[in-house]
Order: structure tokens, then C-alpha cells, then sequence
């Protein structure tokens, strides 16, 4: 591989790893990890089957 092409395939591998958000994105984002939503009937028999399974 040479030098040319070792550089456009880390930058592919950058760019793919990335995401850019806008200002809206990032206060909707921040806002819901700041106060997230209650867990669901479904998120919490998930849980609780899990916990049946793999807690000792």
C-alpha cells in the first residue's frame, strides 16, 4: 500500500467514525441525556427478564 492510499483509507475510516451534528441536534441530544424519558412497559419487562436470567 503506499503512502497515497494509506492516507484516503484513513480518512475514509475518519470520516466514517464521525458525525457531525448541527446546534438543534445537539440540544435535543444533551436535553434528552440531561432528562431522559421514563423506561417503557416493554424496556421494563425486557429488564426484568434479563435479570431473571443472567443475575446470580
Amino acid at each position: 500500500m503506499t503512502s497515497i492510499e494509506d492516507n484516503e483509507a484513513k480518512s475514509v475510516e475518519y470520516s466514517s467514525e464521525r458525525t457531525i451534528l448541527q446546534t438543534v441536534d445537539h440540544d435535543v441530544i444533551f436535553a434528552a441525556l440531561d432528562n431522559p424519558p421514563p423506561p417503557t412497559c416493554e424496556l421494563r419487562r425486557i429488564s426484568r427478564r434479563y435479570h431473571e436470567r443472567y443475575s446470580s
